[in-house]
């Protein structure tokens, strides 16, 4: 099986099996693993549920135009999903490693210190959906100088954050919403249909 709660570095527990409330993080996150499952693919499987997560809040659809921030496991978990959910996918990274390694994945990926950065995704956006995993903190100022989120579309803070800052014109003038998500259900992990 796989265990998604966390119960301390030295902790056992004993789980109910019948709170599996499939939208609730409080539900018992028990998963039988398939027959035949290689066991060491199933470590991240808490990861990967994160960027479900926060892409099902998004809600990416086929045809999204959909900005990436951060290369870390959410990032690329999260890139590799919503372009198997059909969106046209961008991420964007400060590390060569893991730009080099989302490339390798497929995966179109920008070099977020580049000169030509900023324009690049004015030419590439407005973007339906923008899933933060990185915590960059101007990031919110940053979309709305540059016009980066289309009309009615979403941003999902995926990192956490101490505090979070935006100018109110960013949503009023697209009708945007902001969307946070920051655990994974049973749903997200593939304990219910």
């Amino acid at each position: 099986v796989f265990y998604g709660r966390y119960v301390g570095h030295r902790g056992w527990n004993i789980q109910d099996l019948s709170n599996a409330d499939e939208d609730s993080y409080s539900s018992h996150l028990v998963v039988r693993l398939p027959k035949g499952v290689d066991k060491t693919i199933c470590a991240l499987l808490g990861v990967a549920g994160v960027a479900m997560r926060a892409l099902r809040k998004l809600g990416i659809q086929k045809g999204s135009r959909v900005w990436v921030i951060g290369g870390g496991l959410i990032g690329l978990f999260a890139s590799q999903i919503a372009r198997e959910m059909g969106a046209e996918v961008i991420l964007s990274e400060v590390s060569t490693i893991r730009l080099e390694f989302a490339r390798k994945l497929g995966l179109q990926a920008l070099d977020a210190s580049a000169n030509e950065y900023d324009a690049t995704l004015r030419n590439l956006g407005p973007f339906h959906r923008i899933v933060d995993t990185s915590g960059w903190e101007k990031l919110l100022p940053f979309v709305h100088r540059n016009r980066l989120l289309s009309h009615g579309g979403s941003i999902g803070l995926v990192a956490v954050r101490s505090e979070t800052c935006f100018d109110w014109s960013m949503l009023h003038s697209t009708e945007a919403s902001l969307a946070v998500s920051c655990h994974f259900s049973i749903r997200d992990i593939g304990g219910c249909s």
